[in-house]
């Protein structure tokens, strides 16, 4: 299972369960990330939070927010992406050098 180094090592999972997560906290479908202008930082938490929240039950979406600071973001991001890239034959395109604070 991956990992990803937040405020200690966080076992993620990109399955069912985080793509579901993640639609009905976005109200979109993964693939949307694909377009660059979408993915913001809302849009970020909300996908690490997915990810993260089947094997992290102790976060909330609020809690995975506070976890990511500015210099760590595109690392992060860079490493979640990654990861779901690897399990995806329809790779996620992400944030480009730092994420678009525009809400989603």
């Amino acid at each position: 299972m991956p990992t990803i180094l937040l405020d200690k090592e966080r076992p993620f999972s990109f399955d069912l369960n985080a793509m579901i997560k993640f639609r009905q906290l976005t109200g979109k479908d993964i693939s949307v990330l694909s377009e660059k202008d979408s993915f913001n930082v809302e849009v970020f938490r909300a996908l690490l939070y997915s990810c993260l929240a089947t094997d992290n039950p102790d976060l909330t979406l609020e809690s995975t927010g506070k976890l990511v600071t500015i210099k760590d973001m595109d690392r992060i991001a860079a490493e979640l992406l990654k990861a779901i890239n690897a399990e995806s034959e329809n790779p996620l395109a992400g944030p480009g050098p730092s994420c678009d604070s525009t809400p989603a």
